[in-house]
């Protein structure tokens, strides 16, 4: 009788056993370790995820822009590269890609159209030139007559990468004008606008590649005020990135970037496949396209001065090169949106 209880005890005890304080922390610490290697995987596959759906944004809109350009035998724009590219509009704010838009989805409207609606002047510039009356609520709209004709709609953009600067979670400073703050702009997945980046009507190839603004007599091939309104911006995109701070590129609105910006411009948006005959340093003959689509990537910095790439040089300076991409160490996506 012994010998039973002493085995049911035995069998009792085993029953009752856990696991020992070793166990605990094996168990946990393989649980620390996957976790470790888990995450960044599952944000590196949603970061390409996104990458690829701001790719197929952007190819959504170089289709919309190649058929307004065979219908109209132009780039879609209601102003002209020169004209976005005026020094007013370095503290306006009103962007090239506003501006692109403005001629894809609709929404311009002539002196002699009815008022209803929201309508609201917007432009580079001041004047019956330089700016145009626009109803809010033609943009997008699947039917309306624009002077008695029925407006052709290009291009409509997902509801949620088409939005106005004041619903853009950490948003400040994004237009000079209150009426630019209500035009709605394309963000890419990450939540930061894209910039479009328009070449001049008649540029130089022996000039410099870029400049601040259009108010000398030179014809480069891109200006920085038509994205001014972005560039200068103090928060952008939902964490607020500051541009005119962060991007190699940004200025404050009433100034410009300095000249590593705009020489960084060459690096960013000139071709490689053309470079400049015989110059030195090396420069860029041609742009990467007549209208350039620039995203900036998962950190929300267009060309951003703690990116890898800007490591490279020491003051800074994206240079332009044939060797290699400029664009190497920086998570920017800049394309070629035109035909």
């Amino acid at each position: 009788m012994n010998a039973t209880v002493g085995r049911a005890r035995g069998t009792s005890g085993l029953l009752r056993r856990g696991f020992s304080l070793i166990e605990l922390l094996v168990v946990v610490l393989i649980i620390v370790l996957l976790i470790g290697i888990l995450v960044p995987t599952l944000n590196g596959v949603r970061n390409a995820a996104r990458r690829a759906a701001t790719t197929s944004l952007i190819t959504s809109l170089k289709t919309a822009v190649s058929t307004f350009e065979t219908d109209e035998r132009r780039l879609p724009g209601v102003f002209t590269a020169r004209q976005m590219g005026a020094a007013s509009n370095r503290q306006r704010g009103f962007t090239a890609m506003e501006n692109i838009l403005l001629d894809l989805t609709g929404g311009v409207v002539d002196t002699g159209t009815p008022l209803g609606g929201q309508i609201i002047d917007v432009g580079p510039g001041t004047g019956a030139a330089n700016s145009v009356r626009v109803n809010l609520d033609f943009i997008g709209a699947a039917t309306r007559k624009i002077d008695g004709v029925e407006a052709k709609l290009y291009f409509t953009p997902p509801a949620e990468r088409y939005v106005t600067p004041d619903d853009l979670a950490g948003n400040t400073d994004q237009s000079g004008r209150p009426e630019h703050k209500r035009l709605p702009d394309l963000v890419d997945t990450f939540g930061t606008p894209l910039l479009a980046w328009v070449q001049d009507d008649n540029p130089n190839p022996n000039e410099q590649f870029a400049l601040p603004d259009a108010s000398t007599a030179a014809r480069p091939f891109f200006f920085w005020a038509a994205n001014a309104g972005h560039l200068g911006a103090t928060g952008t995109g939902p964490d607020g990135v500051n541009q005119a701070r962060e991007s190699l590129i940004g200025a404050s609105y009433a100034g410009a970037p300095g000249e590593s910006g705009i020489e960084s411009l060459a690096g960013i948006l000139g071709s490689r496949a053309f470079p400049r005959a015989n110059a030195a340093p090396a420069a860029p003959a041609a742009a990467k396209g007549a209208m350039v689509i620039h995203s900036a990537g998962q950190n929300g910095v267009f060309v951003g001065e703690n990116e890898q790439g800007a490591k490279r040089s020491p003051d800074r300076v994206v240079r332009y090169s044939v060797e290699q991409d400029p664009m190497d160490g920086f998570d920017d996506i800049v394309l070629d949106a035109s035909q």
